[in-house]
C-alpha cells in the first residue's frame, strides 16, 4: 500500500507479486467504515427517539433529519425545537459532517490502494495468458471482474446517497 508521503507497506508487494492478503483487506476497511457510520447514526437515533421529549418522530424521521443535516441539505421539514436538542444537534452534526467526510476519503482511499497494487501486480506480469481448466476465463481475470461489479455498486450507492 502506498501512502501519500511515499511510504510503502512491505507486506503489500512481495517481489513484485500481487498479495490481496496483505494488510487490512479492502472488504475490512470499508465494513470498519460502514461499522463506524452505522454507530454514528445510532447515537442520533437514541437520543432523538429516547431523550428527546419534544420531538414527535418515528425512526425514519430521525434518520431522514440526520442525513439531511449530515449532507448540509436541510429541508427544514423536520428540527429540533428545545434549546438542548439544538445544543446536541450543533454538536452531533459538526462531528457528523467530519465522519461522513473522513468515512468517504477512507472508502476512496482504500480503492485507490488496491487498484495501485492491481495495477503494479499487472505491470510485473503482464496479460494473463493461463487459463483455468474448468472454465475458459483466467482466475484472475474473473476475480477482477466480480471486484469491478462490487466496486461500481459501492460508487453508485455513494454517489445515490449524496443525491437523494
Amino acid at each position: 500500500a502506498i501512502r501519500l508521503d511515499g511510504y510503502r507497506h512491505p507486506d503489500s508487494m512481495s517481489h513484485g507479486r500481487y498479495n490481496p492478503y496483505s494488510g487490512p483487506g479492502l472488504w475490512a476497511r470499508l465494513f470498519a467504515l460502514l461499522v463506524k457510520l452505522v454507530l454514528y447514526y445510532a447515537i442520533g437515533i437514541i437520543y432523538y427517539k429516547s431523550f428527546s421529549p419534544n420531538l414527535d418522530w418515528t425512526l425514519l424521521h430521525s434518520v431522514y433529519f440526520i442525513t439531511t443535516s449530515i449532507t448540509t441539505i436541510g429541508y427544514g421539514d423536520f428540527v429540533p425545537s428545545s434549546r438542548q436538542d439544538k445544543l446536541f444537534t450543533i454538536i452531533y452534526i459538526s462531528f457528523g459532517m467530519i465522519a461522513v467526510i473522513s468515512s468517504v476519503a477512507d472508502a476512496i482511499s482504500a480503492l485507490v490502494e488496491e487498484a495501485e497494487r492491481f495495477a503494479q501486480y499487472k505491470r510485473a506480469h503482464g496479460p494473463s495468458t493461463r487459463r483455468n481448466s474448468d472454465t475458459s476465463t483466467s482466475t484472475t481475470s474473473f476475480f477482477w471482474r466480480s471486484e469491478l461489479k462490487w466496486f461500481l455498486c459501492i460508487v453508485c450507492t455513494i454517489f445515490s446517497g449524496a443525491f437523494v
